[in-house]
């Protein structure tokens, strides 16, 4: 993360799972990237050119989404399995020039697709529930927020992120692995909590009170970290099955404290 040019990238490969999110706040630019298995998520939104891409293939069902509110430009695409519309080619289309609102709702089968979108307002609201997979997208560039949920079976996808106080919350829950992202950079905060199976990491931490907090418990074993900068204190305990570590130190009163229990030793200094 670089506050100063409020630039963050977030990469995360887990198994066959890869999530790539890339956030410029200056000049407003959002990339997100999710390949989950057969599944893939694009999104980019340029605001300060107001643009939106959104591309979602799953499996046998293809969705492209293209706004450009500078010339009131949409093109939709939507291929699913046995059926292809595009914008030409579409059920219920409502489109009133002079309120710059555009209304498309399309019900085949089983499968729903709803957008909404008011280019005075600036506000997209996209919803398209293809036999198990969902997708909500939300966008309002006069607040500068933007809000993914996508439900796929067993995986779920949230972002949220609002601009204006440079905000960035995202959680992806998939069947037993949980990650949950919450960026703040105007209190400069940084959250990341991830659960998989029997592991789990938890990691806080605010430059602004310069605080460092690490959590992280694999099956029988634990750490936990603390480090606060600014009263010079540091707590480290290490807990791996039967033996347990404990290190305090505390420079401002130039003390330290180590506490170490290996089953029947003791020792403490």
């Amino acid at each position: 993360m670089n506050s100063k040019h409020e630039r963050l990238t977030i990469e995360m490969n887990s198994k066959h799972e890869h999530l790539t999110i890339e956030m410029n706040s200056k000049h407003e630019h959002l990339t997100i990237e999710m390949n989950s298995k057969h599944e893939h998520l694009t999104v980019e939104m340029n605001s300060k050119h107001e643009h939106l891409t959104i591309e979602m293939n799953s499996k046998h069902g293809h969705l492209a989404i293209e706004m450009k509110s500078k010339h009131e430009h949409l093109t939709i695409e939507m291929n699913s399995k046995r059926e292809h519309m595009t914008v030409e080619e579409h059920l219920t289309v409502e489109m009133n020039t002079k309120h710059e609102h555009l209304t498309i709702e399309m019900n085949s089968k089983h499968e729903h697709l709803t957008i909404e979108m008011n280019s005075k307002h600036e506000h997209l609201k996209i919803e398209m529930n293809s036999k198990h997979e969902h997708l909500t997208v939300e966008m309002n560039s006069k607040h500068e927020q933007l809000t993914i949920e996508m439900n796929s079976k067993h995986e779920r996808l949230t972002i949220k992120m609002n601009s204006k106080h440079e905000h960035l919350t995202v959680e992806v829950n998939r069947k037993h692995e949980q990650l949950t992202i919450e960026i703040n950079s105007k209190h400069e905060h940084l959250t990341i909590e991830m659960k998989s199976n029997l592991e789990h990491v938890t990691i806080e931490m605010n430059s602004k009170h310069e605080l460092l907090t690490l959590d992280m418990n694999s099956k029988h074993e634990h750490l936990k970290i603390e480090m606060n900068s600014k009263h010079e204190h540091v707590t480290i305990e290490i807990n791996s099955k039967h033996e347990h570590l404990t290190i305090e130190m505390n420079s401002k009163h130039e003390q330290l404290t180590v506490e170490m229990n290996r089953k029947h030793e003791h020792l403490t200094v």
